[in-house]
């Protein structure tokens, strides 16, 4: 799992110079999926927060990420919270919402609850606009420039792109044995070096083994879904898209799942290690509270 690190500084920020911040009723509908998209999905997660103190509390503000919009196996067609919010999306296509409440009284609590509809695809589409070559670039925790990542790379190398990625994904789940969570991001490195990390230093390895063969990959952040879910904290997940002959695949070497059962991974963050302009605040992984005296947790 990514981490909640030093987010308040970060998320501030973010909301500088964002190119579009657009006030939201509580449902939101989207447009209508493609036939491509013909498996529909429900998920639903919910939040409590609590006012901790003795005094009502003004300007209360609470951030957490919805479900990608588009990706090349998941089309948003509604998301329907239980207060109003506002929305922020940047060039990566990740969507941030953003509840404020007036006035919190002494001990109260609030309950967020939100359901995204959604649609999937069982093979994923081809790809469509975007900056692709950003995932072809080294960065922090994407160590693809590192001679220890070149040197599994060349040996995983294929004319191939496809068999370029499935070594990769073959060399990672046979050399390397996840763990339980780890409270700090280690990156692709630590992995090679340790051969032991869990679901997000994988989905880092396999991004950085594919970036030093050219073959654009990114990590991602969301839940596996089997069928309709109400996730909760422990749900969480991380694994690796990979960009082979103009489509997304979805490369899971911690759960050893290569482009398979693509329909049950939710994406709810396109994660970049790397400050960008209108980009989510680096290390911002679900949710956060930024009002001092209440307390946040995901039911």
């Amino acid at each position: 799992m990514l981490r909640l690190t030093s987010l308040i500084a970060m998320l501030a920020a973010f909301f500088v110079g964002l190119p579009r911040v657009v006030a939201m009723p509580v449902s939101e509908t989207g447009s209508r999926a493609p036939a491509d998209y013909a498996i529909p999905r429900q998920l639903r997660y919910s939040f409590t927060l609590r006012n901790t103190t003795a005094r009502p509390i003004t300007k209360v503000e609470f951030l957490t990420l919805a479900p990608v919009p588009r990706t090349s196996h998941q089309w948003l067609e509604k998301l329907t919270a239980t207060h109003p919010y506002r929305v922020s999306r940047d060039s990566l296509g990740n969507e941030l919402l953003r509840f404020e409440f007036e006035t919190l009284p002494p001990y109260a609590s609030r309950i967020i609850s939100i359901t995204a509809d959604l649609k999937m695809a069982e093979r994923g589409t081809e790809a469509s606009g975007g900056d692709v070559a950003r995932f072809t670039r080294p960065e922090r925790y994407i160590e693809s420039s590192d001679p220890r990542v070149s040197e599994i790379a060349r040996a995983v190398r294929d004319p191939s792109a496809l068999r370029t990625v499935r070594q990769a994904y073959d060399w990672v789940a046979a050399n390397v044995q996840p763990s339980d969570y780890v409270p700090d991001d280690r990156g692709a490195l630590y992995l090679l070096e340790q051969r032991r990390g869990d679901c997000t230093e994988f989905a880092y390895l396999v991004a950085a083994l594919s970036r030093a063969n050219q073959v654009p990959a990114r990590p991602m952040g969301g839940y596996m879904l089997h069928g309709n879910s109400i996730v909760g904290p422990a749900d969480y997940h991380n694994w690796a898209e990979v960009l082979v002959d103009g489509r997304w695949l979805i490369v899971d070497a911690h759960q050893k799942s290569f482009a398979e059962h693509e329909t049950d991974y939710v994406a709810m963050r396109i994660i970049s290690t790397e400050p960008a302009e209108d980009a989510p605040a680096v290390g911002f992984n679900r949710y956060e509270i930024r009002t001092p005296g209440v307390d946040v947790s995901m039911n």
